[in-house]
């Protein structure tokens, strides 16, 4: 689900028009309606490692990207080239 979501939203993550809150509002929307009770133990897919630094998460990683490697990156979540 996180990865659909992000796939839908990258050009408005990337460019600014969605808020980086925004996102993680729709997304534990959604998430409470999948796994109702239970949503709490997903809530944090974003993040990419174990590290405890408050940008480690894919997107803080997407917004950061310049823009050759959000093109390639880009093109890898949709399996095609952009």
């Amino acid at each position: 689900m996180f990865l659909e979501m992000i796939t839908e939203s990258i050009d408005e993550l990337k460019s600014g028009k969605m808020p980086k809150g925004k996102f993680l509002g729709k997304y534990m929307e959604k998430l409470k309606e999948v796994a109702g009770d239970q949503a709490f133990r997903y809530k944090r897919p974003q993040v990419i490692s174990e590290g405890k630094e408050p940008d480690n998460n894919w997107l803080d990683y997407i917004i950061k990207l310049n823009d050759e490697e959000y093109k390639y990156f880009k093109e890898s979540l949709n399996g095609q080239k952009v």
